[in-house]
């Protein structure tokens, strides 16, 4: 999981202000220790004991969390000007490290498939997982923004002129 990138990304954000975007950052931080817990403690555990069934309920994830992730990526979109060609990574430290954590994400979410299909793992925790990737992407946009930069645009090969 992208915890660290994810503090870099915080740091250097609180480092101009501090806002939704860092405050979100350290609960996504704490979301994805929720997620590391969940997947440690296998959904397939017989429950042989109170300690293990509390601990098995301290372990669930809270499918909730999805939808307050995508309306974070609303509010961070609706604050930017749309898109209209692909957008590199770049736009300043904080926003380089959220495009990092985007990607770690993606991969992520690729090695998550596995524990899906052979773990057991709530569905809650893959399909957070899939949206968390767009928030970075959102949240890198805004922070770009946010810091007075532009985005970094794609340019199709031209013969590099």
């Amino acid at each position: 999981m992208p915890n660290d990138y994810i503090a870099i990304a915080a740091q250097e954000h609180s480092l101009t202000e501090k806002n939704n975007l860092h405050n979100d950052l350290i609960t996504i931080q704490s979301r994805l220790q929720d997620i590391n817990s969940h997947i440690a403690f296998p959904r397939k555990t017989i429950i042989i004991n109170d300690q293990l069934k509390e601990m098995f309920e301290k372990t669930k994830f809270n499918p909730n969390n999805i939808d307050i992730l995508e309306q974070k990526i609303d509010t961070y979109m609706n604050h930017l000007p749309p898109l209209h060609n692909f957008v590199l990574p770049g736009g300043g430290h904080c926003a380089a490290s959220l495009h990092i954590c985007r990607s770690v994400c993606r991969r992520v979410e690729r090695e998550m498939v596995n524990f899906y299909l052979n773990m057991d793992v709530d569905k809650s925790v893959f399909r957070y997982v899939n949206r968390l990737s767009d928030y970075f992407f959102a949240a890198a946009r805004y922070a770009t923004h946010k810091n007075k930069r532009i985005d970094v645009i794609y340019k199709p090969d031209k013969n590099w002129n």
